[in-house]
């Protein structure tokens, strides 16, 4: 086993000694426990009785019923789907109220409605959450902007004949007012988005790679919370 963890982004992925994933396995462990039913409700089941039980098969009780958990590929437990941000709404909360500092949520796209329409949520129980952003490197901001421009235009009622919407990575549309008007958006996005979506603090993840998910000190405490995935 090797001593150290590589991002998953990139080649050569190796892995982590066994104690650590243990360590990781118990807190995950903990904190589904801690979750309970809460958690159990997200999860994506089909109803069983004894009769379609086989050996072997893990079943929880939702609703007065017997219900068998879907899986994926993988054979981790599927989630229902667009259950996505209130999962991660509740994986925030339960953090804050049990010793996390701040909460660092990860979206699949950089987009300030989201961000804040999730922590807005998170603040109806905490109001004082601080929520640190990743400016991930993996997002294609280009693209992204171009695309919630096309939107905004849309929504606006603009002429957006002259784009197509599943080709706006195209050099044609670059000296356009839409892709103008989404580089203008992404220069000002930390700012926008700390205005906008309350967020404390903006990082880029590559220099954390290194570290886990869950960064801890003396004085902080900093909880990491998947939108895609759910996971903490």
């Amino acid at each position: 086993m090797s001593d150290e963890k590589q991002c998953g982004h990139q080649d050569g992925k190796v892995t982590v000694p066994h104690e650590d994933f243990l360590a990781k396995i118990c807190a995950v462990r903990y904190a589904f426990l801690d979750l309970g039913d809460q958690y159990n409700s997200f999860l994506d089941v089909e109803e069983v009785s004894l009769e379609d039980m086989n050996n072997g098969d893990l079943v929880i009780k939702q609703g007065g019923k017997l219900a068998r958990p879907k899986r994926i590929p993988s054979n981790l437990f599927q989630f229902r789907a667009g259950t996505g941000e209130d999962r991660c709404v509740l994986d925030s909360i339960t953090s804050l109220q049990n010793g996390a500092d701040m909460i660092w949520i990860e979206t699949e796209k950089p987009h300030i409605g989201q961000i804040g329409g999730m922590i807005n949520r998170v603040r109806e129980v905490v109001p004082n959450a601080k929520l640190v952003y990743n400016n991930s490197p993996s997002f294609n901001w280009t693209l992204n902007f171009r695309q919630q421009i096309f939107d905004a235009m849309v929504e606006a009622g603009e002429d957006v004949s002259a784009y197509n919407r599943d080709d706006l990575m195209s050099v044609e549309y670059d000296e356009t007012e839409l892709a103008t008007r989404a580089d203008d958006k992404i220069s000002t996005f930390q700012a926008d988005s700390a205005r906008e979506a309350g967020i404390f603090h903006h990082l880029i993840t590559l220099p954390y790679h290194a570290s886990g998910c869950c960064f801890q000190s003396s004085s902080l405490v900093l909880q990491w919370v998947c939108f895609r995935c759910g996971r903490f």
